[in-house]
């Protein structure tokens, strides 16, 4: 295997602004104008660069059936001056010129000029370090775990297969329940006490219990049929396929600051947003025969992982950590041959700095305008890494947040049904 470098494109365009300053004579009234360029500490454009790994003949042992997944990095660096200012200096006293202040007024890259020769702008990584690995970890974890599992897992249903046939009568326990919340009924107790109460408590419990039948109960009955149908129409070759196991995440972050620098005449005042994300995407292949035992989820993987799915409120343990998917992730794929694959991580870093502000520190100014001119930064991170079977690791789960609403769903008709005697129906 060979490395290489290579880059495109340059950070070359340096802000400038004019300036039209005066007066300097008065008869006629003329201002003296001037361009000032900056000095290099800030450029815009935009610069690439990437390293790879190369292995000869890819493309021949490619169609030979070899698999390969080199590593490679590359970094893209972009910065912005947007829009131009009018900036405008105001002396409290008159010019030389009767009836004439004395103006100065910029045009152009006032700000990124300004502050980018004497402060700088940083775009800088603010996620934390250890939020990422633990991405790349979970994400990579769910990808070994998804191996040989193609989402249908007959040996639960089997499993659960009483239960399966319950769930269908359980939801006219739940209306004679709610109705026997009603005053007269028999078995409300005394007619009237505490009666609002009770109804809204029992129709949550009502409306709850048949939220979660559906979503741990039915729905995975109605997979498990169409997964049955689609095991039956499949045409199977009876020879090993190459097979990909997929999953993909990604985290960011948001912040907002203020900086300010003071010259000779003003103090700038300007705000900073920055964005972060984070994607992840892992891919594992591995070569078998694919039957319909192993479409459908009949398969010793899934037989070894029952236990777990079989534990009352896994799937609650599985929204903060992946304690399912490291232990399927850990199963020996002894039926397979596994190929290999890899990470490939993005990393976007975006800044805007917009000015808010001057504000005049000499007696001489009367007026000071702000500049609207704003710089935006964006860099780009891309890597892609081979994987190894044995990074799998136990961490904290990245969206176990309740801003998806499927979850705070879920969790809200658990503790309703564990806020009463009765506990799950």
């Amino acid at each position: 295997m060979t490395s290489r470098y290579r880059t495109k494109g340059a950070l070359t365009f340096v802000p400038f602004m004019t300036g039209v300053e005066g007066p300097v004579s008065c008869t006629p009234v003329a201002y003296s104008t001037t361009v000032y360029p900056g000095n290099g500490n800030i450029k815009a454009g935009s610069f690439t660069s990437m390293s790879d790994v190369v292995s000869p003949g890819y493309g021949r042992r490619i169609k030979r059936g070899e698999f390969i997944f080199n590593w490679m990095v590359s970094s893209s660096r972009t910065v912005e001056f947007k829009g131009s200012s009018n900036v405008k200096y105001t002396t409290v006293a008159n010019s030389p010129c009767a009836g004439i202040k004395s103006t100065y007024t910029y045009t152009g890259s006032v700000f990124a000029r300004t502050i980018g020769n004497n402060v700088g702008f940083q775009n800088l990584s603010f996620l934390d370090p250890r939020a990422g690995s633990n991405l790349q970890k979970e994400i990579w974890t769910s990808c070994m775990a998804e191996r040989q599992r193609n989402g249908a897992n007959f040996v639960e249903s089997l499993a659960e297969l009483e239960k399966s046939f319950a769930i269908f009568g359980k939801p006219l326990e739940n209306v004679i329940k709610f109705l026997r919340a009603f005053p007269g009924s028999r078995k409300s107790g005394r007619h009237s006490r505490g009666f609002p109460g009770r109804i809204v408590h029992e129709a949550g419990k009502s409306v709850s219990s048949e939220y979660l039948r559906y979503r741990y109960g039915i729905s995975p009955l109605i997979e498990d049929v169409k997964a049955a149908m689609k095991a039956w129409r499949t045409r199977y070759s009876g020879k090993v396929e190459r097979i990909s196991s997929r999953k993909r995440g990604d985290i960011s972050e948001n912040s907002v600051s203020v900086g300010s620098f003071t010259d000779s005449n003003c103090t700038w005042n300007w705000a900073t947003r920055r964005e972060e994300t984070l994607k992840v995407r892992a891919v594992y292949f591995d070569e078998y025969t694919r039957d319909p035992f192993n479409q459908l989820g009949l398969t010793y993987v899934n037989l070894i992982g029952l236990p777990w799915e079989l534990l009352h409120f896994s799937f609650v343990y599985d929204w903060f950590v992946n304690f399912g998917d490291l232990l399927y992730a850990n199963i020996p794929r002894l039926d397979v041959r596994p190929l290999g694959g890899g990470l490939s991580t993005t990393r976007t870093v975006k800044s805007t700095f917009t000015p808010s502000s001057m504000t005049a520190i000499q007696p001489v100014w009367s007026s000071i305008t702000a500049p609207s001119d704003t710089v935006e930064m964006t860099n780009i991170t891309k890597e892609r890494v081979p994987g190894n079977q044995a990074d799998t690791g136990l961490v904290i789960k990245s969206d176990f947040r309740l801003d998806h609403f499927t979850r705070a769903a879920d969790l809200t008709a658990i503790i309703t049904q564990l806020s009463g005697r009765y506990g799950f129906r």
